[in-house]
């Protein structure tokens, strides 16, 4: 799936996914509903 104009938002995600590495992070998604909230980031 492509993301468009998302790029500092998926930098964050990005980055507490490398944090979960050195200690426990709990990450809420919130948004309109079918806007692609599921799809994982690749």
């Amino acid at each position: 799936m492509k993301f468009y104009d998302r790029e500092n938002e998926i930098e964050i995600i990005r980055n507490n996914e490398e944090s979960l590495k050195q200690s426990a992070k709990f990450t809420v998604l919130m948004g309109r509903r079918r806007v692609g909230k599921r799809s994982r980031l690749q």
